[in-house]
């Protein structure tokens, strides 16, 4: 059986630097644009979690309609990324 050939590559080093800095500016905004929105979306779920002992304490509710609040929430904010997402 006869190996295959495999080319020699002459220079297998990956580039130096950020791999950040070897984007175009138009791919640098994309990027960042990208990771902030992604960042803020996750915020509010973290936000909500952080609020919940307040709202179970001032509103009075008991944690099974908290999490029915919750549910709600990530429906609706599901929805709305759906929709606003088909608009554009």
């Amino acid at each position: 059986m006869v190996s295959p050939q495999i080319p020699e590559v002459e220079n297998c080093s990956p580039p130096r630097g950020l791999w950040i800095r070897q984007l175009s500016g138009h791919e640098r905004s994309a990027f960042i644009a990208t990771f902030g929105g992604w960042m803020l979306d996750g915020m509010d779920v973290m936000v909500y979690s952080l609020v919940l002992p307040t709202l179970l304490a001032e509103w009075h509710i008991s944690k099974g309609q908290a999490g029915l609040l919750s549910t709600v929430t990530l429906l609706l904010s599901s929805l709305g990324g759906w929709f606003g997402g088909d608009s554009g």
